[in-house]
């Protein structure tokens, strides 16, 4: 999950500083590979642990429901927040001020979809203790951002957000951490599911080669 992680995040978030969506004090980080802090790769392992390690924590072995929901019920879901995807994204195609938020969503959108096609029954499932998780760690990554921020560790940029903050907090930040503790947090428990991995080994070569692996 860790070097999953990584190598989704690198271009994505060195694209964001290269376009001015956040920068930092250069006085106040060791160095930087593609402009991108050490401690910013630093953060891509550290956050995907704790958000990893609390879920192992507080959940129980499950399984695949026998009793899963139909290709329309699914449909419904995945139509659902394909819409709202893309209407951010297209907002933020024309308003400056969505620009960062567009961002956000259009990168979590892959990982998150796929999640939701092959797993939403088992994660309806562990809802609590998947969002219970979510939720958790995001409040004390929201506390941190907060703190970086307003200490001038790092800034985000007032023209390409929206403007709504809480206690000063932009909203974006709120909703990147909330997203990227969703993609963990289900990603760590579809991965561990047997059930699962049965399912997707059945559906082609390639994962059965992983699940042999």
């Amino acid at each position: 999950m860790s070097v999953l992680a990584f190598i989704y995040t690198t271009p994505w978030d060195s694209f964001l500083i290269h376009q001015g969506v956040w920068w930092y004090a250069k006085d106040h980080v060791l160095g930087t590979v593609f402009k991108i802090p050490y401690e910013e790769y630093m953060f891509f392992f550290l956050q995907t642990w704790i958000a990893s390690g609390i879920f192992l924590f507080i959940s129980k072995p499950s399984s695949w429901t026998k009793k899963g929901l139909n290709w329309r019920q699914k449909g419904r879901w995945l139509t659902f927040y394909f819409l709202i995807v893309e209407s951010i994204f297209v907002y933020g195609l024309f308003y400056d001020s969505a620009y960062y938020l567009s961002l956000i969503m259009a990168w979590c959108f892959p990982v998150v979809f796929i999640q939701i096609y092959f797993g939403l029954e088992l994660l309806l499932r562990r809802f609590l203790m998947v969002y219970g998780t979510v939720f958790l760690v995001s409040c004390y990554l929201w506390f941190c951002d907060w703190y970086a921020i307003s200490k001038n560790i790092w800034m985000i940029s007032p023209d390409l957000t929206t403007g709504f903050n809480v206690m000063g907090l932009p909203v974006e930040e709120m909703i990147f951490f909330f997203m990227t503790n969703i993609m963990v947090c289900q990603g760590v428990s579809l991965f561990l599911d047997p059930d699962l991995k049965d399912k997707l080994a059945s559906s082609g070569s390639f994962f059965g080669g992983i699940r042999k692996w």
